[in-house]
């Protein structure tokens, strides 16, 4: 199973709150999978990642459809959503950032 890692701070300060994030990110239902699901309750895929936030917890907190892309949480979503607290005052520089090598970009 693969690992994704995500940044969310510009959709954090556009929606300031952290179930309404969720929601956007794809967070459909609050059943908490300790392990990987079997299969999406969304599509029935039986293919996963797993994705992290950078800033909210340095372990991946959903397993990502890679189907659907729905998101299963690995923890409760109070937990999660008490996470984002950790992003206050944090900022990022995308001028740092890499790109992904399968980035193509338009000429």
């Amino acid at each position: 199973m693969d690992n994704r890692v995500a940044t969310i701070f510009e959709l954090t300060q556009a929606l300031g709150n952290p179930g309404q994030v969720l929601e956007a990110l794809g967070v459909v239902e609050d059943t908490v999978f300790r392990k990987c699901p079997k299969k999406c309750t969304h599509c029935e895929c039986k293919k996963f990642e797993t994705l992290e936030l950078v800033g909210i917890s340095s372990k991946p907190l959903f397993y990502e459809c890679v189907a659907c892309g729905t998101l299963h949480l690995k923890y409760t979503r109070d937990w999660v959503e008490k996470q984002f607290t950790k992003i206050d005052g944090l900022w990022t520089n995308p001028n740092d950032w890499e790109e992904p090598e399968d980035l193509e970009l338009p000429s």
